[in-house]
């Protein structure tokens, strides 16, 4: 008899060809090959002119979508805690009813409370995904962080996409015993991929895919490269895809330093589209340093970019210095610069790396080896 799980969450994604979210959907489809069925619960803030809605016709899946009542900006978070729960548990009871599933998942904190009620009233395991950490000071005060303490604590096991994200929750949690860590996999790109030449005075194509939010190291990237600039290394670009509350920020700063000519905005893009501009690229560029994993850097290292992530970040998983990939140190510009400076002067085994790189992520962060885990990861002694 087949496994069935209830799939909780707040954010899957609107279509399949979304540019955000997709990291919601590829392990139900990895794990319905393995024969998982599964129910998706979406459960969204209630708006009063809400307008996008899921294209229910390309996920090959039931999904049921349900709003619930919450304070903007979290202000009075554990009010909407406590409405959360009252609106979706009794939900959960239902669709158990219909379904009679095996567990429950839910991704992320708030999502994780109602999936532990549930599960304590129906004696069906919970297992909760931390995809990453809540920056809001509010989120775990008072009352509120009570809850999501409480939640981790009692859930039958706590998966998290990261090392970086355990660490941290290790210091939040008296008892971390019952977690592991299953990094996210990627989407396989489709068609030939070209090998990166990386010749000396070719003109280095450089890509960021990101949020355009604090944190994300774009603003390092761009400072490091205009430093580049200033020592007459200029035999490269920079493409930028995304969107942010950083946005005019950033192209203020290239303004500033007279990159105009060199760096691009692109915006947001479908995923297509961003594996053709990766497809176009040479080096994957985000020292980002709030990271749990960060699948873009494996979309990257995929398309045989030489890519850069942080050291101590989610990307230490599958980024080996000078082996795989390059790491900096965080908020270093002056590092950045350097490793930069290395791979795009002296070239003669950056070829080598990329493909080191490319190697390791296709043997190792898939889907479908996510799948895996997750299903070793539900059989596991704590779980059922």
């Amino acid at each position: 008899m087949s496994l069935k799980i209830l799939w909780i969450t707040s954010d899957f994604p609107l279509s399949l060809n979304a540019n955000r979210n997709l990291y919601l959907w590829h392990p139900l489809e990895a794990l319905q090959k393995i024969g998982v069925e599964s129910i998706v619960l979406n459960t969204q803030t209630w708006k009063p002119f809400f307008t996008k809605s899921i294209d229910l016709e390309q996920f090959p899946v039931e999904i049921k979508n349900v709003r619930y009542l919450s304070i903007p900006r979290h202000y009075m978070r554990s009010f909407s805690n406590f409405s959360y729960i009252k609106t979706i548990v009794p939900v959960i009871k239902k669709l158990h009813q219909l379904h009679q599933f095996d567990i429950i998942h839910a991704h992320g904190e708030i999502c994780g409370l109602a999936a532990v009620n549930a599960s304590k009233k129906l004696n069906i395991p919970a297992v909760v995904t931390i995809h990453g950490i809540d920056m809001c000071p509010r989120a775990w005060k008072s009352n509120s962080g009570k809850m999501f303490r409480k939640m981790l604590g009692e859930a039958n096991k706590i998966i998290y996409v990261g090392e970086p994200l355990q660490k941290h929750f290790s210091n939040i949690m008296k008892n971390n015993q019952h977690s592991c860590v299953i990094h996210n996999g990627f989407q396989l790109p489709t068609g030939s991929m070209t090998k990166k030449s990386f010749e000396k005075n070719k003109s280095i194509r450089i890509i960021s895919v990101s949020n355009l939010h604090e944190g994300k190291g774009i603003d390092l990237t761009i400072q490091a490269l205009a430093l580049l600039k200033n020592q007459g290394i200029e035999n490269w670009s920079y493409t930028i895809i995304g969107d942010g509350d950083q946005k005019k920020y950033l192209e203020k700063l290239v303004n500033q330093l007279r990159l105009d000519n060199q760096v691009i905005f692109k915006g947001n893009c479908p995923h297509d589209k961003v594996y053709a501009n990766l497809e176009k690229s040479d080096i994957f560029c985000l020292p980002s340093y709030r990271e749990a994993f960060g699948i873009a850097y494996v979309e990257a290292m995929a398309h045989g970019l030489l890519t850069i992530g942080v050291k101590g970040q989610g990307a230490q998983a599958f980024i080996r210095d000078y082996k795989t990939g390059f790491l900096v140190r965080p908020q270093d510009i002056n590092n950045l610069k350097m490793v930069l400076q290395v791979i795009i002067t002296q070239c003669d085994n950056m070829r080598e790396i990329a493909s080191a790189g490319k190697e390791y992520v296709l043997s190792h962060f898939t889907w479908e080896k996510h799948a895996e885990k997750l299903l070793s990861a539900y059989h596991g002694k704590s779980v059922i």
